[in-house]
């Protein structure tokens, strides 16, 4: 199994990472596209002490297999960085958000009708297996969603300190990443 940040710069990207969890960020996808950068920047660039643009521009060219929004999302995750490190070593080179063309997104939302969100409940009654709260949390969970507009990651995280049942209030706790 590979060694995770065990390049020049790996180190760094601990440093980086932990601070940032320290002031209360998700941060998978970015350990994950720091993770990458790092094994690129380790293969093409081992005795680096920072970050050029030609590591960044080469990391980019290396990941045109991807979809725009994962490579836009990368080099957001790798300009974090590029910032942290820039405090350390002021000759690091902190990327333009436009080195890469804006990021098109294939998502295409859609609003489910009450007779949509009835199906979905009914079916969610008829999970298995029988007899456990899983048929009604599922149930639940899709109605608190329909009507609320959480999202999910929201919906998921709530607590039974989050509802105030004498006041009427659900309290959010935001999901704090990137």
């Amino acid at each position: 199994m590979k060694t995770r940040f065990a390049g020049p710069l790996g180190g760094f990207m601990k440093q980086h990472l932990r601070l940032r969890r320290s002031l209360g960020y998700d941060l998978r996808t970015e350990e994950f596209a720091l993770d990458q950068f790092d094994a690129h920047v380790a293969e093409t660039f081992p005795s680096v002490e920072t970050v050029t643009r030609s590591m960044v521009v080469s990391y980019l060219r290396a990941t045109t297999h991807l979809q725009s929004c994962t490579r836009q999302s990368q080099l957001s995750s790798i300009r974090q960085f590029c910032r942290f490190l820039f405090q350390l070593k002021p000759d690091t080179y902190v990327p333009e958000s436009h080195l890469l063309s804006p990021a098109r997104s294939r998502f295409h939302p859609h609003i489910y009708a009450v007779d949509e969100v009835n199906q979905l409940m009914e079916r969610a009654l008829r999970l298995q297996p029988d007899g456990s709260l899983r048929p009604h949390t599922y149930a639940t969970l899709i109605g608190l969603l329909w009507v609320s507009g959480l999202r999910v990651g929201e919906a998921i995280r709530l607590n039974l300190e989050d509802v105030d049942r004498e006041q009427a209030i659900l309290y959010i706790r935001p999901l704090l990443s990137g």
